[in-house]
């Protein structure tokens, strides 16, 4: 009969064990520059309890501390940013594992240091056309940071592997991710680059996958799906712009097309965190629940513009109209207020106009062009010219869309 009292003591102890003891007696500096001699005891709901030499008590808000002590704590007591339990995911956050095994197939994969305990996360699954390695992430960190995803690359699918190897390579990889994190298996997305990005929509298509982020290619038309949300990189006078053209003009009403000023490369990293961006703003768009994890995304971006207007306030006061249009921040709009002024100078709203006659140039004009090899190599046609000539007359001086249309004058490159 006494059985059950001993395992309740039994569990009662553990419990004990497992919390983290009080830190040593130390100086503890804030942002303001103060200093508090005391033992930090606890951490919850986003406070530290500290103990005085003299054993008074006092709660500080975790996020007051400088940051070297924010971290030390957050280190010593398992919890993230926010003073709540870190989660146990089995892999470090903020930087690349791998190479993982699943089963014959091996990926790397990346867990943001802002993904909080108790959620299912979204996973973007890369492919990319010369094969993953750690670095194949790089590009793909800042924007999973903002949006709470896991992204994860393979290493084995490339151009030079049977297709349908790729694809079960990738199958394996993606099951053993659902396996072994809690991932939102109704949120599994797919990118790549080139001859990736056509694995990315093959994969896409055959592991329901909920969107695509492409880079310098586009799909079948048979592999894109009615729902989902497509995301499209193209390099100006890239070969595969017309293909890539082509499949945007299939989907634009959920999908949206960026162009970089250069050929056949995945262009800067930072139009991947936009593109990572905005399919997280698509899926928030369409969901329109207040979740914590939608108020951690409008948070974050919201610093992400912040940022964005030191440097380049055009981009800032795209992202900022992005948010007020697409009706993300709905429930926030006095946050967006502060950009009010900026959305509506000349210079700015030009950029803007200018993305959007870009996607139009590209559904109307470079969607008809040769998709195949090797007439899309050093290609141009006489209403390409036409049209980007125009497009150059109103957008001639608009950064960025300035050099963009001087890439689609050129001739495409060469395979």
């Amino acid at each position: 009969m006494r059985k059950p009292i001993y395992l309740a003591l039994f569990y009662l102890l553990f419990s004990f064990v497992l919390q983290a003891a009080p830190t040593e007696l130390k100086p503890w500096k804030s942002k303001a520059g103060t200093t508090l001699e005391a033992k930090a005891v606890t951490v919850e709901n986003g406070e530290v309890s500290f103990e005085r030499k003299d054993g008074k008590t006092l709660k500080v808000p975790l996020d007051k501390l400088a940051d070297a002590d924010r971290k030390a704590l957050e280190e010593h007591f398992k919890v993230d940013a926010t003073g709540n339990a870190a989660p146990d995911l089995g892999h470090p956050q903020g930087e690349t594992s791998g190479p993982i095994d699943a089963g014959g197939s091996k990926y790397f994969v990346y867990l943001p240091k802002s993904l909080k305990g108790g959620r299912k996360y979204p996973l973007l699954f890369y492919t990319a056309s010369g094969g993953g390695s750690k670095d194949t992430l790089n590009a793909l960190t800042e924007g999973a940071e903002i949006c709470g995803w896991v992204v994860a690359c393979s290493v084995e699918s490339k151009n030079e592997t049977d297709p349908e190897k790729n694809h079960e390579h990738a199958k394996k990889c993606v099951e053993h991710l659902k396996k072994t994190l809690p991932l939102d298996e109704k949120r599994i997305y797919f990118g790549g680059n080139s001859g990736g990005a056509r694995m990315a929509f093959t994969n896409a298509s055959k592991l329901d996958g909920a969107g695509v982020l492409a880079q310098i290619a586009g799909a079948k038309p048979d592999e894109l799906k009615k729902g989902n949300h497509y995301f499209f990189i193209s390099g100006a006078y890239d070969y595969n712009r017309y293909g890539t053209s082509a499949s945007y003009s299939e989907v634009a009403r959920s999908a949206a097309l960026r162009f970089h000023p250069g050929g056949h490369d995945n262009g800067p990293d930072w139009l991947v965190t936009e593109g990572l961006v905005w399919l997280e703003g698509q899926y928030q768009r369409k969901a329109k629940e207040e979740t914590p994890a939608r108020a951690d995304y409008e948070a974050a971006v919201l610093d992400w513009i912040a940022k964005l207007k030191t440097t380049e306030d055009y981009r800032a006061a795209w992202w900022a109209g992005f948010l007020r249009e697409s009706g993300v921040m709905a429930a926030n709009e006095s946050a967006l207020g502060a950009y009010a002024d900026l959305t509506a100078e000349p210079a700015n709203a030009a950029y803007a106009d200018g993305l959007s006659k870009l996607e139009e140039f590209a559904a109307m004009t470079l969607s008809t062009g040769p998709q195949s090899a090797p007439d899309c190599f050093e290609h141009t046609s006489e209403e390409i010219q036409r049209e980007a000539k125009a497009l150059q007359e109103t957008f001639g001086n608009t950064p960025r869309v300035k050099d963009i249309i001087e890439g689609l004058l050129k001739k495409t490159d060469k395979g």
